[in-house]
Formats: C-alpha cells, sequence, structure tokens
C-alpha cells in the first residue's frame, strides 16, 4: 500500500487555513435517536465538531478519558479535548493545530501534525513536549513504553524516543511497514497483505489483496483486522496469513475491537456489531431512517468514529452530520 501523504497533505492544510480564519463547522441540529434495547445510552454532546479524517481516528482514550480532536463548534477553533468516559463532561482541552494522527497510552497523549510529534499530559493537557521534525505529516502508527513509531509525508518510517524526544528516521520506501513485532514487519504492497523478517527480509507468508488498505489494522494477539477501499472488512490469522472472515458493508467510520466483537458505523445510518472470530451479525443499530450526511463541495460535515474502551466496555461513537459525541453501553455479550 502506498500512503496517500498527498490527499492527507492538502486535506489537513484546508483543515488548518479555514481554521485560521475562524471557520464554523455545520451541525445538523436534528439528533440521531439513540433508542434501543441493546445499547444503553450513558452520555451524548453536540458541540464538539470532530474532525473529519478517512484514514485515522479522530477519537482515542485511555481507561478513564475519551481524548478527541476537534473544533470548538461555537467557535469554530481547533482543541484536543480530553472528555471523562464515564459522563461526557470536559476534563480539559487545549488549543492546537489541526492534528493528523494521535495515539493514548495510561501516561501520555501523542499528536502528530505537520512537521511535529507533541506529547500531552492526560491528567492535566500539560504538555509535556512538542518535537519540531521536518518531515511533513506525521502519521502515528503505534507506541510501546520507550518510542512512538510513526510514518511520514516523506515516506520514511519514524521512531522517536519518547524521554530524550530523539528521532531515527528510515530511508524513504514507497511501501512501509504497518506494524513491527516480534522481529516481523507486517506490510502492505502491490502483491498484497505480508508478514517479513525484520532481518533477512524473507516473505513468512503473503496473502494476495487487490484492494487498497483504507487505515492502520489492528493487530491482535492471533488475528490482524482491516477495512479496505472496497467497503471490505478483512480478518487473517497473524501467525499464517490465511483469511478467517470477510464481511462487505458499506463502512463509513473505522473499526473498533473489543475481545469478541467488531463495531463500525455503515452509510446507511446504522451501527453494525459482528462477532470478531465468524464475522457474523450480531446486531445491526439503525440511528437514522436515512443515510448519514457527508461533506459536499458546499458543507463540511464532521468525522464519523467508533471506539471500544476495552476495560469498561463502553463504546464512544461520533456521529459526524449532528456532531454528536456519545457513549453507550452494549448489553448482549
Amino acid at each position: 500500500m502506498k500512503w496517500k501523504q498527498i490527499i492527507i497533505f492538502y486535506m489537513a492544510m484546508a483543515l488548518n487555513a479555514s481554521c485560521s480564519i475562524g471557520y464554523k463547522p455545520l451541525c445538523n441540529p436534528t439528533e440521531h435517536n439513540l433508542e434501543d434495547s441493546i445499547f444503553q445510552p450513558l452520555w451524548s454532546r453536540s458541540d464538539i465538531f470532530v474532525l473529519p479524517n478517512e484514514y485515522e481516528p479522530m477519537i482515542i482514550g485511555d481507561s478513564t478519558r475519551v481524548f478527541v480532536a476537534g473544533l470548538d463548534s461555537t467557535h469554530g477553533l481547533p482543541f484536543i479535548f480530553a472528555l471523562d468516559s464515564q459522563t461526557g463532561n470536559v476534563i480539559w482541552k487545549q488549543e492546537s493545530e489541526v492534528s493528523v494522527s494521535m495515539l493514548a497510552t495510561s501516561t501520555n497523549v501523542f499528536v502528530g501534525e505537520i512537521d511535529r510529534i507533541k506529547i500531552y499530559d492526560p491528567e492535566t493537557g500539560v504538555l509535556f513536549r512538542d518535537t519540531y521534525i521536518p518531515v511533513g505529516i506525521i502519521l502515528l502508527r503505534y507506541a510501546d513504553e520507550k518510542n512512538i513509531y510513526a510514518v511520514t509525508g516523506h515516506g520514511r518510517w519514524l521512531t522517536y524516543d519518547i524521554n530524550s524526544g530523539q528521532v531515527d528516521l528510515s530511508e524513504p520506501d514507497v511501501y512501509l511497514p504497518l506494524f513491527i513485532e516480534n522481529g516481523i514487519e507486517y506490510r502492505a504492497d502491490f502483491e498484497g497483505f505480508k508478514a517479513v523478517d525484520a532481518k533477512t527480509k524473507v516473505i513468512l507468508w503473503k496473502y494476495q489483496l487487490n484492494e487498497e488498505i483504507n487505515t492502520q489494522p489492528i493487530f491482535l494477539a492471533q488475528s490482524i483486522i482491516f477495512e479496505t477501499g472496497a467497503d471490505n472488512i478483512y480478518v487473517l490469522d497473524k501467525n499464517e496469513g490465511t483469511l478467517i472472515w470477510r464481511s462487505q458493508a458499506r463502512i463509513i467510520s473505522n473499526v473498533a475491537v473489543d475481545d469478541s466483537r467488531v463495531f463500525f458505523l455503515t452509510s446507511e445510518g446504522r451501527l453494525s456489531v459482528l462477532d470478531v472470530n465468524t464475522g457474523s451479525v450480531i446486531h445491526s443499530l439503525e440511528f437514522s431512517a436515512t443515510p448519514f450526511q457527508v461533506s459536499t463541495a458546499d458543507s463540511s460535515i464532521g468525522g464519523y468514529y467508533v471506539r471500544m474502551n476495552p476495560q469498561t466496555k463502553e463504546l464512544i461513537v461520533s456521529l459526524g452530520d449532528t456532531c454528536q459525541v456519545m457513549a453507550v453501553e452494549f448489553d448482549r455479550p
């Protein structure tokens, strides 16, 4: 897979320019219905325009907080918001440039921007470090205890030392790793999705794929989950590269998972829940009798995202056309 750095670059630049002149986001005042016997609403708010991003979710979280990259819907200014996951109340917000990607751990919130990586304290919102790295777009992939790993708009793999701020950059490459674990690089290129020995570059397994991967795959202990531009969700065996299941849907959001389920929004106005092991439909919640609205040349609609808290089993949902950010509990095991 080639990284769509040119598209993302212009998207981010356009958002940045519009924010700088007091951009007023579009929010439909008619909120979507939350009534459902399986999903129990916890809270909902409609005052944050969550930034739309086709490739990176702009809602992330830790065990007690939800972090949102968005605009204050009153003034149109960009902020990083921290919300209490139980109540939806704002814990803190920090004015920022338009974010391109985000990661969160129990000790840090990482934000990738154009030429910058910022690290915030998750409890207070204090900016711990702001590092200038002149590489264009910075897409954060994942983090461990020592490093952040990212890809750049210049086609380079970036390793960022969290404690020192030291940066290590690879040579430019058209196809960069999606994830590196236990000496194995997981990649997607014109041949398909593959696992490669990080040292010898020997291909350990390959799954033929003629579709472009939209977002960062989800790497679980035994499987890999990803969505494609052809509106397919794939689940591969992580050790063998064989297909476990595939499902087609008109996906409008990212994909979120817990230990047994897969969650995503569809353009028809539904929240779908699939069994993570089989792909069978567990439940489908209709938020709207009409399709969700999307951005046009004349209007800008917020982002559609889902985020599952594996500790509390709360599902955070962003519905872009109404600027709703909400939390629901899912009652079915």
